[in-house]
């Protein structure tokens, strides 16, 4: 099947080119094919002998000593960047997020500095809480940001409602 792509900002846009790779977003067999096609990313973490899920568009990791960790993800950063040039791909730095779990007392004694991972030449600053696969994961596990956002959209839902007691 032979697709085409063509970008359109305001009211011009470009020529048409075709597609030569690549899966429709929101495809049936998308995910899946995307899966296959990625799977051998599998080679790149396990020579940084890093632990890691992955899902669709998605690769996790936990972490452990700081410094040592936060180095290894950048040398494993460096390495997924050329698998992903080699398959076409590009590795959004702006999306890629760093969570660093633990209590509250551990979390303060990290330093800045020596958490920082690196994408390329993009510093990818840790951040509190990430969103993976609808729920939301705050560093401590609490899980508050979650359950705040879920109360949010069913107050927001009951409050519409003709029946309900809370109006």
């Amino acid at each position: 099947m032979e697709r085409t792509q063509a970008v359109r900002a305001c009211s011009r846009e470009s020529i048409s080119v075709t597609l030569e790779s690549g899966v429709p977003q929101g495809s049936i067999l998308g995910p899946k094919q995307f899966i296959q096609y990625a799977e051998d990313i599998t080679r790149v973490l396990e020579k940084h002998e890093l632990l890691y899920h992955l899902f669709a568009d998605d690769t996790q990791g936990p972490p452990a000593d700081v410094p040592r960790i936060a180095s290894t993800l950048t040398n494993c950063f460096t390495d997924v960047s050329h698998w992903c040039a080699a398959k076409r791909l590009q590795l959004n730095a702006s999306k890629t997020e760093v969570l660093w779990f633990g209590s509250a007392v551990n979390l303060s004694k990290m330093s800045p500095s020596e958490s920082v991972v690196c994408v390329g030449s993009t510093a990818v600053d840790s951040t509190t809480v990430v969103r993976n696969l609808g729920v939301m994961f705050d560093a401590e596990l609490s899980m508050r940001e979650h359950v705040s956002r879920v109360a949010q959209v069913c107050f927001s839902i009951c409050v519409g409602c003709d029946q309900c007691a809370l109006d």
